[in-house]
């Protein structure tokens, strides 16, 4: 299963990627929202803040890349034809819909996140979508 082990090393490296950038958020995020206000007050330990959401983002997005691997193995099964710049080409089409679901709906209620939510459906995209199935097909034949 060298998708799902694919899966979870851009899950990792997504998760290394997205901390710092969600601390920032959260950090910026304090002005306007009372709810980060409240739940993040003045004075909150930045380091702290930032391993507590490393860990979060470790679990959830390595969990998803390998459940990824696993789809991606099942259509590696039943279509491996490729296309789109992928080695899968219905599996990038999977991928860039679950990435536009979640995307989407977000960026047109939060004007003011637009930019960085897309810039993060589209990093989702192109390390679920296109590096991972390249990177499973770096293992050893079994």
């Amino acid at each position: 299963m060298a998708e799902a082990f694919a899966g979870f090393l851009c899950g990792y490296a997504l998760s290394v990627i997205a901390t710092p950038a969600f601390a920032l958020a959260l950090v910026r995020g304090r002005v306007h929202s009372p709810f980060i206000q409240r739940a993040m007050p003045e004075g909150t330990n930045l380091a702290a803040l930032s391993i507590v959401l490393h860990v979060f983002l470790l679990l959830v997005l390595t969990a998803i890349g390998m459940l990824l691997g696993v789809l991606l193995y099942g259509l590696e099964n039943n279509r491996p034809d490729g296309g789109l710049g992928s080695p899968n080409r219905v599996y990038t089409i999977v991928i860039l819909a679950i990435a536009a679901i979640a995307i989407l709906p977000l960026a047109i209620v939060l004007p003011r996140q637009r930019l960085g939510l897309l810039a993060m459906g589209a990093v989702f995209a192109v390390t679920f979508g296109w590096l991972m199935p390249y990177l499973s097909l770096l293992a050893p034949e079994e």
